[in-house]
């Protein structure tokens, strides 16, 4: 006869079936449950009303406090709690303001936000636009209220942005004005200074009509004479190299230099030209 094996009594397995189900299912749901309330109670709580906003990154106050607080929404006329804060729509609402390179934001309780950003440089106008800026990637941002004013060199693209979004702005022509800015500021000329640059015609219909204008102040003496540079439209640092080598440009005159014909340098006074 074979032994029989031992059986739990109905009573007890029934209780480790409600236990299990319990600890599968119940325990989640009261742990859940007792999260939300809570969560619910800290968001009822003034403690957690954010009160500070601590900015770090490379260069200390590149933006104002202010500023930031304005893009992010965060103001004390309507008090927000830490656990309504949305550090992922604050992220885009930074990039969308333009001003800002790259940012990281956090919550630190009970009422910190936490902003590690870096800001866009200006390094020119954009002259088609109206309080306009780019940096030397190339991206467009507004400069009020974020900057002061600032001497920066003008530069004219001649196209229309529709619609204006701000950020980096890929383009043929924001390339060429980049890579002049660029040449100029690691030469450091303290005689030569760049008032604008236009690209406007960089595309034009007709060849002969393509063109890069530099202008440029050179100190002489203790007076000032601009200089239009005439550029090809793919040859410029070349020809504004050549420029620079000229001794004879050292003329105590307003002058067009037209240098796309290399190595010939076309000198015009600017009293005797009829349009630049």
């Amino acid at each position: 006869m074979l032994p029989t094996k031992n059986k739990l009594p109905v009573f007890k397995a029934l209780f480790y079936i409600a236990l299990s189900v319990f600890v599968f299912s119940g325990l989640p749901a009261f742990i859940w449950s007792s999260y939300c309330y809570h969560q619910k109670e800290r968001i009822k709580d003034s403690k957690y009303t954010i009160t500070k906003l601590a900015l770090t990154g490379p260069v200390k106050e590149a933006i104002k406090s202010v500023h930031i607080e304005e893009i992010l929404g965060l103001s004390s006329n309507k008090p927000q709690n830490i656990f309504t804060f949305n550090c992922a729509e604050a992220k885009k609402r930074l990039a969308k303001s333009g001003v800002i390179k790259k940012a990281s934001i956090s919550i630190e309780e009970p009422s910190t936000v936490l902003v590690e950003y870096t800001a866009r440089e200006p390094v020119a106008y954009v002259a088609d636009y109206t309080n306009l800026v780019m940096d030397q990637e190339g991206a467009l941002f507004p400069l009020v209220p974020y900057y002061t004013p600032k001497r920066l060199p003008k530069v004219y693209f001649g196209i229309k942005i529709e619609p204006m979004v701000y950020g980096k702005f890929e383009d043929e022509k924001f390339e060429v004005a980049q890579n002049i800015l660029s040449y100029f500021e690691k030469l450091n000329l303290k005689s030569q200074t760049i008032q604008s640059i236009d690209v406007s015609n960089l595309r034009a219909n007709s060849v002969g009509k393509q063109e890069v204008v530099v202008e440029i102040t050179e100190e002489l003496g203790r007076k000032n004479f601009v200089r239009y540079l005439r550029l090809t439209c793919s040859n410029y640092l070349e020809e504004i190299e050549h420029y620079l080598s000229l001794k004879q440009m050292s003329m105590p005159d307003d002058l067009i230099i037209d240098l796309r014909l290399l190595p010939c340098a076309y000198i015009t006074p600017v009293s005797e030209a009829s349009s630049i």
